[in-house]
């Protein structure tokens, strides 16, 4: 329940004082968990939170924020391998044996999502592209579409970007896992999980390879779909 548990989405101080009963250990959250366990993750959030620290000149909105998201999150910058914080997260939420998380880039770089619009505008971000903040001085985590502008205009493409910039000049083209496509090449279905299509799914199929290897199988190919909208 606890790497589930999603912060109140309404309001950002009970959010923020949410998460402070969470990660100093005394949320009626951790009693199901075990001491072993409890020390792991409790740790974990502590990084995480001490890398939000860190940006002394940005604040961080907690609303609607994921536990599960966070501690995830924590292990990836401290292992700074994405390949280490699946594992450690497989393992910690009991991922039932046999079933294999892999990540379909290859790549420890900081990179982060970019959308080209019809009409040439260029967004940096998955939030700033699905969920943009009600204010540029927060750190928004918060998933709620509810009164959002529609975009200028129309989505041309997604592709990646390194972290120093935000124009096309800074575009990059990383490798797709290895381990990914063996995996795709090999399946006997092949189905693309609930999240947002320019955001969640473009993204894994436009990597060198992804697309081509899944346009060449005949297996069924299964979309479940939102059950709400994003603006994009």
């Amino acid at each position: 329940e606890l790497l589930a548990h999603r912060l109140p989405p309404a309001d950002a101080e009970a959010a923020k004082l949410e998460w402070y009963a969470i990660v100093e250990g005394g949320h009626a959250l951790w009693s199901g968990v075990s001491e072993p366990y409890k020390h792991v993750i409790r740790a974990f959030l502590v990084h995480f939170h001490a890398q939000i620290l860190s940006h002394a000149s940005e604040r961080f909105n907690f609303k609607n924020g994921s536990i599960g998201n966070f501690f995830f999150a924590g292990s990836r910058t401290f292992f700074r391998s994405l390949e280490a914080a699946i594992f450690l997260f497989s393992r910690v939420a009991r991922i039932p044996d046999g079933s294999h998380v892999l990540p379909a880039i290859a790549t420890e770089e900081r990179i982060t999502l970019g959308a080209e619009l019809e009409d040439g505008t260029v967004i940096k971000g998955q939030n700033q592209i699905s969920h943009p903040p009600s204010s540029g001085r927060a750190s928004e985590v918060d998933k709620s579409h509810d009164g959002q502008p529609p975009l200028p205009a129309p989505i041309r493409r997604v592709f990646y970007l390194s972290s120093e910039g935000s124009g096309q000049e800074h575009e990059v083209l990383p490798r797709a896992n290895p381990r990914a496509l063996a995996e795709l090449e090999r399946c006997d279905a092949l189905v693309y999980g609930c999240g947002s299509l320019y955001t969640s799914i473009c993204p894994c199929v436009t990597l060198d390879g992804v697309g081509e290897t899944i346009a060449t199988r005949s297996v069924p190919k299964i979309m479940l779909l939102n059950g709400g909208h994003d603006r994009e």
